[in-house]
């Protein structure tokens, strides 16, 4: 129903001012859970639903997610934690994209019948499809949104014990449920302890680890250059 999403985007316009206030304000707590509030809409109007509302959905999220980014820094243990958690509830609640699509060619082969299979059967292969832009466009969200999570759950580990873990799955249970594993590559973000810190990414869009070469979100994510970290997007 458009008229529901016409009426969620002007609820998204509502919060995203009042969390730009909280943030210019210094209550950067109460921004990031107003922000969250706008990951959590963008999870409620994809979930079920076909490809439009997924990409609906993840526009949300991106104007949540890139709200938090700039303001992770600010958070201390308790909001980290929150942070966290909602994070990955937000990740066990997402729908495989594959099944987005099959449920939108069912509905398409059901609705239009013998023109929705003619449209398969000549469709040029090797052509760019509306799908490959929608699987292009749930890895740059995906890739973000576990990033975020995986950079919250390092940080609060620094907080609390005064430097970085030897590995991510040094954070399970206590501080993640399960290692993000990277949309773009073929196993988990890629984190690395160094002299004086860590790094800690994903491989992008070339699905290549380029040992930690900080790109634009540009370049990360649609140009197969560099890899992507959780402050890409505000590059």
């Amino acid at each position: 129903n458009f008229r529901d999403f016409s009426e969620l985007r002007s609820l998204a316009r509502a919060l995203m001012m009042e969390a730009k206030l909280a943030d210019a304000e210094g209550r950067h707590a109460d921004a990031v859970k107003i922000y969250l509030d706008l990951v959590d809409m963008g999870d409620t109007a994809s979930l079920g639903g076909l490809v439009i509302h997924k990409l609906i959905g993840m526009a949300f999220e991106v104007i949540g997610l890139e709200g938090i980014e700039p303001v992770l820094g600010q958070l201390d243990v308790v909001q980290l934690a929150l942070l966290r958690q909602r994070l990955e509830a937000s990740v066990a609640r997402q729908e495989p994209m594959e099944r987005v699509i099959e449920r939108g060619d069912a509905y398409d082969s059901s609705n239009y019948g013998w023109l929705y299979r003619l449209v398969r059967e000549f469709k040029d292969s090797d052509a760019r499809t509306p799908y490959d832009v929608f699987f292009a466009a749930g890895h740059r969200s995906e890739a973000r949104l576990r990033l975020i999570l995986a950079e919250a759950a390092v940080r609060q580990y620094v907080l609390q014990h005064g430097s970085p873990p030897e590995s991510l799955a040094a954070l399970v249970p206590e501080y993640l449920s399960a290692v993000p594993q990277d949309p773009y590559g073929d196993g988990p973000l890629v984190y690395r302890k160094t002299d004086d810190g860590y790094l800690l990414y994903s491989v992008g869009s070339n699905g290549i680890d380029d040992g930690g070469q900080r790109a634009s979100f540009i370049d990360a994510t649609r140009n197969d250059k560099g890899d992507m970290f959780f402050d890409t997007s505000g590059e």
